[in-house]
């Protein structure tokens, strides 16, 4: 007889999905990301043919309307779909902590690597035009603040609230870091996307409450803007790999990599065992 490996909080091997009353299921799970695509591939076009770029913000709204209206639509648990509840100032702190330590270890392997990744021209360009725009408000809103409050309320929210009650807590982590990484449609940073979001997803679950990943999703391209915008002088700077002592690069990639596993360990350790004791695990 197969023994029962499942940790805590997952689903034991073989158990059938039960279906939750007022939760998304995997059908709505797969039919909001399908429609999501789309409106991706169209909508996207729509808001450049604009040329606003202060309207063009509403793009990334459409990530986190498309889930709520239908959550609306089909009479959902807008709290329960969405993870609303308030978290604790341990787990927020932890997010950010485990994040910014994800953000150094990525940083650091970009930058051995980056180098030799392939080109995105149409990405890479409407990044850096976002990232060195001449307002400040503007650059934080398209980078920072909007993609991390739509992108959660769909990734983190709606699709982990579906996996979760149809798959194991590890698998419904890793679909969902999964979608979330495809959702970027960048293949040859898409591990890069995966690391992070991974982080993301498992803190979601932890903490339960989408404002946890949220701050951490803030953060994380909070630091991507404010090292690509001020960080020209770092060994880290796209001139500085492409032009400078690659043996100076390297160790502060080494360095970089170092102290992000420490952080991520620290935060994750603050966000595992406050979620511990909020439910009563704690010894």
């Amino acid at each position: 007889m197969m023994e029962n490996d499942a940790g805590p909080g997952e689903r034991p091997f073989g158990e059938k999905p039960v279906r939750i009353p007022g939760m998304p299921t995997v059908i709505d799970v797969l039919l909001i990301y399908i429609l999501v695509l789309a409106y991706i591939a169209y909508a996207g076009y729509g808001f450049k043919a604009v040329g606003n770029k202060w309207l063009s913000l509403c793009f990334s709204a459409g990530f986190g309307l498309l889930p709520f209206a239908y959550s609306l639509f089909r009479g959902f648990g807008l709290r329960a779909v969405f993870a609303v509840r308030r978290p604790s100032p341990r787990s927020s702190i932890g997010g950010i902590v485990l994040i910014v330590g994800v953000f150094s270890i990525v940083a650091g392997i970009l930058s051995v690597v980056g180098p030799y990744l392939p080109k995105n021209g149409i990405s890479d360009s409407t990044l850096q035009v976002q990232i060195m725009d001449e307002s400040f408000l503007y650059s934080v809103l398209a980078l920072a603040a909007f993609p991390a409050i739509f992108e959660e309320l769909l990734c983190r929210g709606f699709l982990l609230a579906g996996l979760r009650h149809a798959v194991s807590r590890r698998a419904a982590i890793s679909l969902c870091t999964l979608l979330f990484a495809l959702l970027h449609m960048d293949p040859a940073r898409m591990p890069f996307t995966f690391i992070a979001g991974l982080a993301l997803s498992w803190a979601a679950v932890e903490t339960e409450s989408i404002f946890v990943p949220i701050i951490m999703h803030f953060t994380y391209n909070f630091f991507l803007f404010a090292v690509v915008r001020y960080g020209k002088t770092l060994p880290i700077s796209a001139a500085a790999i492409e032009t400078g002592d690659k043996y100076a690069v390297y160790r502060f990639a080494v360095i970089l990599v170092c102290v992000g596993a420490l952080l991520a360990s620290v935060g994750a350790s603050l966000v595992r065992r406050r979620a511990k004791i909020a439910t009563g695990d704690a010894p």
